[in-house]
């Protein structure tokens, strides 16, 4: 397993955005030109590179976005959300079934939904375009 970098899809990150109240979540999560053209002047966007057995934490309000990966190596990622019991979860996780006994016996409270065909983790989301203009870190 590699460590996460520009040229393998490290995440895209918007210092500040969390706090931008001016978008409301809908179902489009793709920003208008003129707001990321804005945001870009105030905060640019940076890389999560991170080293081999790293983690990053960030605010699930925080812009961010997927890159492509374009080395020749699978990049694998881990996601754990965690957040209050009051908040809304409106994404409820797919895993086959078979992987309950994971969830079980966990002082964490799950959402997961177990379904019999194999999920589709990597094209589960309709990519945006992306031009590989970001700045890098």
């Amino acid at each position: 397993m590699d460590a996460a970098r520009e040229e393998n899809g490290s995440i895209e990150l918007w210092p500040g955005s969390h706090l931008d109240t001016t978008l409301a979540s809908g179902s489009d999560l793709k920003a208008p030109q003129e707001v990321l053209d804005k945001r870009r002047k105030l905060a640019p966007p940076l890389r999560g590179n991170t080293k081999k057995g790293s983690i990053l934490i960030r605010d699930l309000r925080l812009w961010h976005r997927g890159t492509p990966n374009v080395s020749d190596k699978t990049r694998f990622m881990i996601t754990m959300i965690h957040n209050c019991r009051w908040f809304r979860r409106r994404y409820q996780p797919k895993f086959e079934i078979g992987c309950e006994s994971m969830f079980e016996n966990s002082d964490l409270e799950s959402n997961v939904v177990f379904v019999e065909d194999p999920p589709d983790y990597l094209y589960r989301n309709e990519p945006y375009e992306y031009d590989g203009s970001t700045p890098k870190a």
